[in-house]
């Protein structure tokens, strides 16, 4: 008259934010409610951080957050454009840019990229008398606090005259003044 076993998982979550299973079989009649299985075949759980591990995971994770004030931005190139994306979760405040050797073009008011949006740079006055030029690219950004940014990029342009392409590979963002 036993019914067959049934396997059900309990989660158990810790103050330190480890997570344990445990399992128990559960034992079912026809006629009854669940009968746990005997005493003698106890839980299996996972160990406590120790406090050292626990001071480790919280350092690693200041870090983090601290990596995640940076803006999140990608730069794609587009036919006649160049398309800064905003990936971040806030929005962000486009002051200016440097093209390769040039002196740094800074606006009065920033032009706004809200979350999820981009901003374009145009390309169609590039001329490019070679056919491949590596050309550092910077963009001056900042925060809704204020906080102020220098996203940099290389872009290697490929092809002569008006008719080329634009690679672009991301240095990084830092924090800076410009």
């Amino acid at each position: 008259m036993w019914g067959k076993i049934i396997p059900t998982i309990t989660l158990l979550a810790s103050i330190t934010g480890v997570v344990g299973y445990t399992l128990k079989d559960v034992i079912q009649t026809k006629e009854s409610a669940p009968i746990e299985q005997p005493a003698e075949q106890k839980p299996q759980t996972v160990a406590r951080d120790t406090s050292i591990q626990q001071k480790v995971r919280r350092s690693k994770d200041n870090d983090r957050v601290k990596k995640f004030n940076l803006p999140r931005v990608l730069l794609l190139y587009t036919r006649g454009q160049l398309n800064l994306h905003n990936i971040g979760k806030n929005d962000l405040y486009v002051w200016g840019d440097k093209f390769g050797d040039t002196a740094p073009i800074i606006e009065k008011e920033p032009r706004t990229i809200l979350t999820g949006t981009y901003y374009y740079f145009l390309t169609n006055t590039l001329e490019i008398s070679s056919g491949e030029a590596l050309i550092p690219f910077e963009v001056y950004l900042s925060d809704i606090s204020g906080h102020k940014f220098i996203a940099k990029f290389d872009l290697l342009i490929i092809g002569e005259g008006k008719d080329f392409e634009i690679h672009v590979q991301q240095k990084g963002i830092s924090k800076g003044e410009w």
